[in-house]
């Protein structure tokens, strides 16, 4: 299982990394063929090592990568 979260975590940085902003949970679940709950874990690491952060827009969840959201601020 850990293999898993850490894999996909991978495909979520790597697609964040090529879009350059805000995607979708449900890009992500588009984009990856692993499951919901592989794919939340898989956001929460990525969170908890302060590399992506969600944002609430329009009642759905966003992820961003955490240096693209620091560079908006300035």
């Amino acid at each position: 299982m850990f293999t898993d979260v850490r894999k996909v975590s991978g495909e979520i940085l790597d697609l964040l990394k090529t879009r350059a902003g805000p995607v979708s949970i449900k890009e992500v679940n588009g984009y990856t063929a692993a499951s919901m709950g592989v794919i939340n874990m898989s956001i929460g690491m990525l969170v908890r090592e302060d590399l992506i952060i969600i944002e609430r827009k329009d009642g759905e969840n966003f992820i961003v990568l955490a240096h693209y959201e620091t560079l908006s601020m300035t």
